[in-house]
C-alpha cells in the first residue's frame, strides 16, 4: 500500500500504475541477488578442485606436464569471473521489466484473485469471520485494514506479484543451471586443452596447438603406456604437418621422454 501511495498519479481508476510493481518487483530481486552470486562462486571453487585433481591424475606419468597444467587450470578457473558478469545481467534482466510467456502465470494469477471478493468483504466487516484462507499465504486476517485506502489495489498487485515472482525464480534457476552446465562442457571439452598447451608451448602454442591436440588425448588414454612410442606418434604426425621446421617442439617431445 506505501509503494502504491508513492507512485500515484494523475490516470484512470483501477488501471495500476507499473511503476509499483516494477518498485516491488526490483526490490525482491535485489533481496535474493547474492544468493546466484555466492553460488557461482561455491561451484567454481569445487570444480577447481576437481578439474585440477583429474588432470593431475592423468599426468601422473608426465611430470613435465604438471606445472603448466596448474597454470592451465588455475587460469581457466579464474575465469569464474565471465559467469559472475552473467549472474549481473540475469539480474538486471529481472529488474529491467515484468515478463513471461508462460502460461502458468495467468493460471496462478487467477486463482489468487478468485479470493478477492471475499477478502474485502472481511476487510468492511461483512463477513463474520475476520480470517481468509489464500493458498501460498496460509491464513490471513484482513479486519486490521478496515477503512484504508488502496486496499483493492493492494490486493490486487500482492496476487499478481506473488504469482509473477514464482516464475521468475524457476526462471533464473533454469537459466543458472544451463549456464554452468553449458560452462563446465565447454571447460572441459575445448577450453582445458588448449590453455594447456598454450602453457606448455609458450609463445609458439599457435603454431603447435593442433600437434599437441593430438598429443593429450593419447596422454590420458595411454596412462600406463609407452611414453616414447605416444611423443614418437605424435611427432611424426606434427612434422608431416610443418616439414622439418619443428624443432622446439621435437626438444619438448624429448623431454618427455626422458621422464
Amino acid at each position: 500500500m506505501k509503494v502504491l501511495e508513492e507512485t500515484k498519479s494523475i490516470g484512470l481508476p483501477r488501471f495500476l500504475p507499473r511503476a509499483a510493481f516494477l518498485t516491488l518487483l526490483q526490490q525482491k530481486v535485489t533481496d535474493v541477488s547474492m544468493i546466484p552470486f555466492e553460488f557461482v562462486d561455491k561451484i567454481w571453487s569445487y570444480l577447481g578442485d576437481v578439474v585440477v585433481s583429474v588432470w593431475l591424475r592423468h599426468c601422473d606419468n608426465y611430470p613435465q606436464l604438471l606445472s603448466c597444467t596448474r597454470r592451465a587450470v588455475k587460469n581457466l578457473i579464474d575465469k569464474k569471473q565471465q559467469s559472475i558478469e552473467w549472474v549481473k545481467d540475469m539480474v538486471e534482466m529481472e529488474k529491467l521489466t515484468d515478463y513471461t510467456c508462460n502460461p502458468e502465470y495467468m493460471a496462478s494469477c487467477n486463482k489468487l484473485m478468485s479470493r478477492q471478493d471475499e477478502f474485502i468483504k472481511i476487510v468492511n466487516g461483512l463477513e463474520t469471520s475476520s480470517d481468509i484462507q489464500i493458498d501460498g499465504f496460509g491464513l490471513i486476517n484482513g479486519s486490521h485494514l478496515h477503512g484504508k485506502g488502496s486496499v483493492v489495489d493492494a490486493f490486487d498487485v500482492k496476487m499478481r506479484m506473488t504469482a509473477y515472482w514464482d516464475i521468475v525464480l524457476r526462471r533464473m534457476v533454469d537459466n543458472m543451471a544451463l549456464h554452468l552446465i553449458f560452462s563446465i562442457q565447454n571447460l572441459v571439452k575445448k577450453e582445458m586443452q588448449t590453455e594447456i598447451i598454450d602453457e606448455l608451448i609458450g609463445p609458439q602454442a599457435i603454431a603447435w596447438r593442433g600437434c599437441w591436440r593430438s598429443l593429450l588425448p593419447l596422454l590420458k588414454a595411454d596412462e600406463a603406456g609407452d611414453k616414447h612410442q605416444v611423443a614418437q606418434g605424435v611427432q611424426e604426425r606434427c612434422c608431416q604437418h610443418h616439414g622439418q621446421g619443428c624443432r622446439q617442439f621435437r626438444l619438448r617431445l624429448e623431454m618427455l621422454e626422458l621422464g
